[in-house]
């Protein structure tokens, strides 16, 4: 009876602990160019707008911190990632809580054969594609047809 109930009181202390944990979560950002992970430099950032307020979060060692008043909010979220400015309007701020991640990929021509299909129903070629992978299901896309880098 003593394990029984020492295993629960054991069980419920990780459990509040990991809610603990999970108020203020490290997302890891992973940058691909050109089918490469690239390292983020010093100036990346993710920027939350939403209703006129802008919430900043600096890339350091590759991750953000993010908090969880801002998940499932729909925000425009921009990404500065090593000079590139990359934005998505109106999506819901997600991640995986067992593994927190998000995936940002640009690809630009010639286009790699796995992203050839987004492009069959566009008028014109951009300049750029891409991608955003929150880690929760789902993959946001984007297009740039003028300066793919950030002003």
């Amino acid at each position: 009876m003593k394990k029984r109930t020492l295993f629960w009181a054991l069980t419920l202390v990780l459990l509040g602990g990991a809610r603990t944990f999970s108020q203020v979560p490290r997302i890891a950002l992973e940058f691909w160019t050109e089918n490469e992970i690239i390292p983020l430099d010093e100036k990346s950032s993710v920027r939350l707008v939403s209703t006129g307020t802008t919430t900043l979060l600096p890339v350091k060692q590759s991750s953000i911190t993010m908090t969880d008043s801002l998940q499932k909010k729909e925000q425009k979220i921009i990404f500065n990632l090593n000079g590139y400015e990359l934005a998505y309007d109106s999506i819901p701020v997600a991640w995986n809580p067992l593994q927190p991640k998000w995936t940002v990929k640009v690809d630009s021509p010639p286009f790699a054969d796995e992203n050839k299909y987004l492009l069959q129903k566009l008028e014109k070629n951009p300049l750029l594609i891409y991608q955003f992978d929150n880690g929760a299901g789902d993959t946001f896309v984007g297009y740039k047809y003028d300066n793919p880098k950030a002003p």
